[in-house]
Order: C-alpha cells, then sequence, then structure tokens
C-alpha cells in the first residue's frame, strides 16, 4: 500500500500525470465482472473520483453518493459489493481505496522523486561548475597580474642599454691595450640593431672582450695605448710648415 497521505498524491497527480492506467483485459476478466452491470458503471466513475482526489476516499456512503450524484441507496449496494469481491478495501482510517490506483501512485511518486533529486543535484553541480570558473578566473586574473607587476619591477630595476659611441670605445680598447677597431665595432652593431644573436646587447664592454678573445679585432698585436699630446708637441705640429712636392 502506499506511504503518501491524499494531499502528496494529488500533488504528483497535478504535476506529472492527470490520468491513469486502465487495463481492459484485468477489467473484463476480473473480479468486476461478478458485479452488477449498475455496479461496474459505479467503479468506472469511483476510479475517477479516487485519482483526483489522490486515491482514496472516506468509506461514507452518503458522502459518495454526494460526489458520484447518485442516491443513497444506490451508492450502499455499488460499495457492498464491490467490497465482497474484494475490488475496493478500506484502511483503519476509514478511507477506502483500490490497490492498483494506488500502484500507480507510488510509480508516478517514485519517479517524480528521481525527477526532483536529479535536478537539485544538477543545481548543485551547475553552481559548483560556476564557482569554480569564477575561482579559476580570479586566480588566473591574479596571477596575470602578478606577473605584470613583476614585469614592471624587473623593467625598472635593469638599466636601459645605451649604445656606446666610437670615442667610448676607443677609449675602453686603450685602456685594455687591445686590437679592436672601435669604429668597425660600432658599425657592425650598429647595422643590426645591437643585437648579439637574437638577444639584445646588455653589456657593449663585454662584447668587446669577447672581440678581443675572437677574429673580430683583426689584427693580432695589441692596439698601442694612446698617449695625450703635450702642448709643445701640438704647438709643433700646428706651426710646422708644409713640405713642397715636387714637380709642383
Amino acid at each position: 500500500m502506499a506511504t503518501h497521505s491524499p494531499r502528496e498524491q494529488r500533488d504528483v497527480v497535478n504535476t506529472n500525470l492527470p490520468y491513469f492506467k486502465f487495463m481492459p483485459e484485468r477489467y473484463l476478466t476480473g473480479d468486476i465482472q461478478m458485479c452488477s452491470l449498475a455496479t461496474q458503471g459505479f467503479y468506472v466513475n469511483l476510479l475517477a473520483k479516487l485519482w483526483q482526489k489522490g486515491g482514496y476516499l472516506p468509506d461514507d456512503a452518503a458522502m459518495i453518493a454526494r460526489l458520484m450524484k447518485v442516491s443513497k441507496g444506490t451508492a450502499s449496494t455499488a460499495l457492498a459489493q464491490l467490497k465482497q469481491c474484494s475490488i475496493i478495501a478500506t484502511t483503519d482510517d476509514k478511507q477506502c481505496y483500490v490497490e492498483f490506483l494506488l500502484e500507480q501512485f507510488e510509480e508516478l511518486s517514485e519517479t517524480h522523486r528521481k525527477k526532483v533529486e536529479a535536478g537539485r543535484k544538477g543545481g548543485k553541480v551547475k553552481r559548483l561548475r560556476k564557482t569554480s570558473t569564477a575561482k579559476a578566473q580570479l586566480k588566473h586574473s591574479s596571477s596575470n597580474k602578478d606577473k605584470e607587476e613583476d614585469k614592471d619591477k624587473e623593467g625598472a630595476s635593469r638599466p636601459q642599454f645605451t649604445p656606446p659611441t666610437p670615442e667610448q670605445v676607443a677609449e675602453y680598447c686603450d685602456e685594455r691595450a687591445n686590437a679592436v677597431d672601435p669604429d668597425r665595432f660600432v658599425d657592425f652593431y650598429a647595422a643590426n640593431g645591437w643585437m648579439v644573436g637574437k638577444n639584445k646587447m646588455k653589456d657593449w664592454k663585454a662584447v668587446v672582450r669577447n672581440w678581443e678573445r675572437s677574429d673580430n679585432g683583426k689584427g693580432g698585436t695589441r692596439r698601442p695605448k694612446r698617449k695625450a699630446m703635450s702642448y709643445s708637441e701640438f704647438e709643433r705640429l700646428n706651426n710646422a710648415k708644409p713640405t713642397k712636392q715636387q714637380g709642383c
């Protein structure tokens, strides 16, 4: 027997199925055939009323007669025959019911329960997915922000590379007394955007030292240091008379 109250049964009917299964073969071969035709017609109408009311009606001939719109005598006779043939039964609290209708209510109730549970689980999964997505997006956004801040700090702390002039390279080469040609060095790297391989040059002095150890310096002998010219030497060179060329 179903464990649902008439109110719960009606809720299931109203939200799931407004009609019940009627098996003609079972009806035509069942115990109902032992009842009179009048009782059989009464029974069909009684099934419809039971379905509308959630599977149960008070075991009261006068009340059922009013619901069925028949006389009390007709209702009393039909109910007596149906009970005698065990087609309808009565609960301890005086409610009459038909077993096969309650079986259908149970089936509908179980289906309804599974749908509600699936809907709750689906809603929970969707909420969890939304929460997870939001957390992932927030974490990703925070991670990107941290990376950008780290880049800004790194860029701010890293000194900017300034290409040297030929004079600066020459001065450094004089200090090291190497054979590197300053003009050639500057021209070479200025032409390729001051790139060392695939990377931007960071320390031109380190590159000069690499040239010392390679053939880029173009000269095996060390480059003599430039000596500062004294004022007397400058005056002598400046006042020296140009030599006449032969044939002029």
